[in-house]
């Protein structure tokens, strides 16, 4: 008899509790809103929304690996889109397999391949690219009654290109920095300097940019003050420029490590 006392404490597991991904998905949000930053919190939005398109009015236990793999081939064409998006969702399906859910079993994510993202030399601008971007950008207004002056992108693309900074539209520490109210105490023109505090940088540490002369010539002519680094829909208005210039992900803040640049 004590056997099987063993047996059935080791093995039985209390049954699942149905909840639908709708369900799942306010609890989530609601779990996640106040303990992460507002750019993670946006992506994960756009996650649940994904979810819900897909699976509307299903059981969470009722999800399969296989459909998850299939609307993940949707979200996006690189690896390290792919990768993004699994680590989403993974968090997902953890939180509602939690002893005080158990929602799901065992968390369908798991058996979701990790690729591997090849890390090559760094690609960087060749200068004649970099001055006819600059040109366009001084006399582009954005898209028809968008209601932007010209020039209203360059101190996104120059602090990008001319400091290394992250311009990751949804957490880079340009989006970072556009949050600051006190912009001229991280963008200090009368110093000299870029300050990247710890609560910017991606790595958590302290760091300090010279502010190079053609980057000062720029952040004068089109100030912080006057020029929003993020504007609403910030990333349609920048992919508009990368995709005309055939920008890749780091191809600016690996083009300020060029020595042309300096």
């Amino acid at each position: 008899l004590g056997d099987v006392v063993d047996w059935f404490l080791a093995n039985y597991r209390p049954p699942l509790i149905s909840a639908s991904v709708e369900t799942a998905a306010v609890e989530f949000m609601r779990d996640r809103e106040d303990v992460v930053s507002v750019p993670v919190v946006v992506d994960y939005r756009k996650v649940m929304k994904l979810l819900l398109h897909a699976f509307p009015g299903r059981a969470l236990d009722a999800i399969s690996t296989t459909e998850l793999e299939t609307v993940m081939s949707s979200w996006g064409q690189s690896r390290k889109s792919w990768n993004n998006l699994r680590t989403y969702l993974h968090a997902f399906f953890e939180f509602c397999g939690h002893p005080s859910r158990r929602w799901v079993e065992v968390n369908p994510v798991k058996a979701i391949r990790v690729y591997e993202v090849a890390r090559g030399i760094p690609h960087v601008m060749a200068v004649k690219q970099v001055v006819a971007m600059f040109a366009f950008l001084e006399t582009y207004a954005g898209p028809p009654r968008s209601g932007h002056r010209a020039g209203y992108l360059v101190p996104y693309f120059a602090l990008a290109t001319f400091a290394g900074i992250r311009p990751s539209v949804r957490d880079g520490e340009l989006r970072k920095i556009h949050e600051f109210a006190d912009k001229d105490r991280i963008v200090d023109l009368k110093v000299g300097v870029i300050r990247i505090t710890p609560e910017i940088a991606k790595t958590n540490d302290l760091r300090q940019i010279t502010i190079q002369p053609n980057l000062a010539a720029w952040l004068r002519c089109y100030p912080l003050a006057e020029h929003p680094l993020i504007v609403r829909n910030m990333m349609d208005h920048a992919g508009i420029i990368r995709k005309r210039f055939g920008l890749t992900h780091d191809v600016l803040r690996h083009t300020f490590g060029h020595a042309e640049f300096r």
